[in-house]
C-alpha cells in the first residue's frame, strides 16, 4: 500500500493514511460505547461508492450520529483529542426549534484531520429550516445498513438516501467542484441494481427535496444544459408566500447568535454586532 499514486505523492497517501486511522480509531471507540456513527462522504464513499481507498482522502471526517448520542460522541472524541472551540453543543442539540445547522467542528492540535460532527443530514447556515422539520432522522438511521470500514464497525445510508443527501450536498455547494458530480454518478452506478427511483423520487418529495434531487440528477447527466443557478436563489423561491421569503431572507444575513458562534468556533459570549457586520461583509464580496 505505501506506494506513490499516479502523480508521484506521497503527501496525499500520507494524509489518506492518517484519516483512515483516525476514523478507525473514532469508529473502534464509539462502538465500544455502543454508539453508532455514519460517515458521509468521504473516505465512507471510497469504500462504499468507488470501492478504491486512494479516493476521497482529505484531512475533514463527516460524521453523524444519532442527537440522541451527541454529547456521548463528544466525550469520546474528547479523550481521544478532539475538542470543540464553541460552547454551543449541548444548546445545539437541545435547541427548541428546528436549525438548518447541525454540526459542530472538533479540532485536534496533535492531528490535521477535523471532525465535523452531525446530528442531521441537512447541515447550512442558509435557513432550510422546513427541510429540517420534513425529515426524520429516524427513519434514515432504521434504513441505514451495518457495514465495516477497513475492519471497523460503520453504518451507510439506504442507497436511495444515499444519493438524496449527495445531491443536496452538491447541489447546496453549487456543484462548484467535479467531485460532488463525480460522487452522484458513482453512487447510481455502484447501486443501480440494488436502487427504486421509485422510492427515491417518494423518499425525496416526503423530504420536500424532488425538485432539487430532479435538477441535480439532469444536471449530472448533462452539465452542457447551462450554467448552473445558485443554489440559495432555489432555495428562496421554494419558499412559501412573502412573509416565508421574508423570513428567509431575514435569517440569512442575521443568523440566531448559536449559529454564529458554531460556524465561527467561537464561545456564545463573544458574538455580536461586529461579526455580524464581518459577515455582511463577506457576503457582499
Amino acid at each position: 500500500m505505501l506506494e506513490k499514486n499516479d502523480d508521484g505523492n506521497y503527501a496525499y497517501l500520507a494524509a489518506h493514511l492518517q484519516t483512515l486511522e483516525s476514523v478507525k480509531d473514532i469508529l473502534y471507540a464509539l462502538n465500544g460505547q455502543g454508539i453508532d456513527a455514519i460517515i458521509l462522504k468521504g473516505i465512507s464513499l471510497a469504500t462504499a461508492v468507488y470501492q478504491d481507498l486512494n479516493r476521497q482522502p482529505g484531512s475533514d471526517i463527516d460524521l453523524l450520529a444519532r442527537r440522541g448520542d451527541i454529547l456521548n460522541v463528544k466525550a469520546v472524541l474528547n479523550t481521544l483529542g478532539w475538542k470543540e472551540k464553541s460552547d454551543v453543543l449541548a444548546k445545539l442539540v437541545s435547541y427548541n426549534k428546528p436549525l438548518a445547522l447541525n454540526s459542530l467542528m472538533f479540532f485536534n492540535p496533535d492531528s490535521p484531520v477535523t471532525i465535523h460532527l452531525h446530528w442531521h443530514i441537512i447541515n447550512t447556515t442558509w435557513p432550510l429550516n422546513r427541510y429540517v422539520r420534513n425529515i426524520d432522522m429516524t427513519e434514515i438511521w432504521q434504513a441505514a445498513t451495518t457495514s465495516s470500514l477497513d475492519g471497523a464497525p460503520v453504518k451507510e445510508l439506504k442507497p436511495e438516501h444515499l444519493v438524496i443527501y449527495l445531491c443536496y450536498h452538491g447541489f447546496n455547494h453549487h456543484f462548484a467542484k467535479p467531485v460532488y458530480v463525480d460522487d452522484i454518478k458513482a453512487a447510481l452506478a455502484r447501486f443501480k441494481d440494488n436502487l427504486s427511483w421509485k422510492i427515491l423520487y417518494e423518499q425525496a418529495q416526503k423530504w420536500g427535496l424532488h425538485w432539487l434531487v430532479v435538477y441535480s440528477i439532469k444536471y449530472v447527466e448533462k452539465p452542457e444544459i447551462g450554467l448552473y443557478s445558485k443554489a440559495y436563489w432555489r432555495f428562496f423561491s421554494h419558499e412559501k408566500g412573502l412573509i416565508g421569503k421574508m423570513l428567509f431572507l431575514y435569517r440569512t444575513f442575521f443568523p440566531q447568535k448559536i449559529i454564529m458562534a458554531a460556524t465561527n468556533n467561537s464561545p456564545l459570549a463573544q458574538i455580536g454586532f461586529k461579526l455580524y457586520l464581518s459577515r455582511l461583509e463577506n457576503m457582499r464580496r
